[in-house]
């Protein structure tokens, strides 16, 4: 999908982020992760030297093409249209690239177009990318590419939030199935394999096909969107932000106490009992992992 000149969708339909949506945009230099609620739940700077670059050039200039140096490759019929065809060559520092274009000869639309990547002209094609069933002049949802959120009805769900210690959250339950799950949280934001299923500020982890742990915020990057969008909080009240004297006051003394591996400013708390383990950095939570009570 493309509303614009140099913002572009692609839909994930393989891979452990199926069901995610690529949003390039190279008007603002972005690339945005939407989910089916059209809702951003990732949001990077768009680097320099980005492998998508070859996704994003033809886009850009796909109404340019043609500089004198394209080769003709006649017409043809396609798609019960005549179209004419030709062959654009582009050596570039990010790779070597061909693109192929058959457009109607009528109205000088594309019919098709064909995307075909290599690292080097003495190297096979890498990648092959057939653009085709264009349709123009369509209007289209913008919050399809994070520009502005979905509006929907929702009912209160505060409730669905609660994390039950040793149990589970809202009405999911630890040893539940993932299609119970499903029933009781709706669609997830992306899945990753059959074990990991991600949901708006926290995660559910599976384990065959039964549920085993519940995450929330981040476990790992502190910085994640994740820990923003995180709602999930105890009876008690603990939630992204809470202190270790916080977590203390209601649990006691944790079990463990110790830096993190991964990030030497990072505290982790574990407690076996209950079981959980909090990630604090300074003094504020924004991750925390619970598992069913044995």
């Amino acid at each position: 999908m493309v509303p614009e000149p140099g913002l572009i969708r692609w839909t994930l339909t393989e891979g452990p982020f199926r069901d995610l949506f690529l949003v390039i945009d190279t008007i603002n230099n972005r690339i945005l992760w939407v989910n089916h609620d059209g809702r951003i739940i990732g949001d990077v700077k768009r680097p320099e030297n980005s492998e998508h670059k070859f996704l994003q050039k033809p886009i850009e200039t796909l109404w340019n093409l043609r500089d004198g140096s394209e080769e003709n490759l006649g017409k043809k019929e396609m798609d019960d249209k005549e179209v004419t065809g030709f062959r654009i060559h582009k050596e570039q520092k990010e790779g070597v690239f061909d693109i192929i274009v058959w457009a109607e000869e009528e109205t000088g639309l594309p019919v098709e177009v064909e995307i075909i990547a290599r690292e080097s002209t003495d190297k096979p094609g890498i990648m092959r990318i057939v653009l085709r069933d264009f349709e123009f002049d369509v209007e289209m949802d913008a919050s399809l590419f994070g520009v502005s959120p979905k509006e929907t009805d929702r009912p209160d769900e505060t409730g669905k939030f609660i994390i039950h210690p040793g149990a589970g959250i809202g009405q999911l339950r630890f040893g539940m199935t993932v299609e119970q799950m499903r029933e009781i949280l709706g669609k997830p934001d992306f899945t990753m394999g059959d074990e990991v299923f991600q949901y708006p500020g926290f995660a559910i982890t599976a384990r065959e096909q039964k549920i085993y742990s519940i995450a929330c915020g981040s476990i790992g990057d502190r910085n994640s969107p994740q820990v923003a969008l995180c709602k999930c909080r105890t009876p008690e009240g603990i939630t992204i932000g809470s202190s270790k004297a916080d977590i203390v006051a209601v649990y006691g003394e944790p079990t463990v106490k110790k830096q993190s591996n991964l990030d030497k400013q990072v505290l982790e708390l574990g407690y076996r009992k209950i079981p959980a383990m909090f990630f604090l950095y300074d003094d504020k939570v924004f991750g925390m992992v619970f598992q069913e009570a044995r």
